[in-house]
C-alpha cells in the first residue's frame, strides 16, 4: 500500500512544500500535524531552551477565486500577488521564459 511506503515526516514536507504561505517552518500545525497545539507545546517545552519561536496560531484558510474577473486581476498583477514558487522556478529555468 502506498501509505506504508511513505517515510516518516513526509506529511510535514508536503505541507511545507505545497502550502508555504499557510504552514511556515515555525508553525506547529505543520510541524506536528497529528498533535494539538497544546500537546505540541507540552512536548516542546520552554521555547528559550529550544531556541525557536514556534507559532501556535491556526493557519488562515486559503482564499479561493471563483470569479473570472478576480482571477484576471490576480494574474495581471504579479507584483502584488507573488507566486510562492517564483524564486525556485527562476533558479530552475535560469530566469528563462
Amino acid at each position: 500500500m502506498f501509505s506504508s511506503q511513505l517515510k516518516r515526516g513526509s506529511e510535514l514536507l508536503v505541507l511545507l512544500r505545497h502550502l508555504p504561505e499557510d504552514y511556515t517552518a515555525e508553525n506547529v500545525y505543520g510541524l506536528f500535524p497529528f498533535m494539538t497545539p497544546d500537546r505540541a507545546r507540552a512536548v516542546l517545552g520552554d521555547p528559550e531552551d529550544v531556541g525557536i519561536d514556534y507559532e501556535f496560531g491556526r493557519p488562515l484558510p486559503a482564499k479561493k477565486l471563483t470569479d473570472l474577473g478576480a482571477i484576471r486581476v490576480v494574474f495581471n498583477d504579479p507584483d502584488t500577488y507573488k507566486a510562492p514558487y517564483g524564486p525556485d522556478l527562476k533558479a530552475i529555468t535560469g530566469n528563462y521564459g
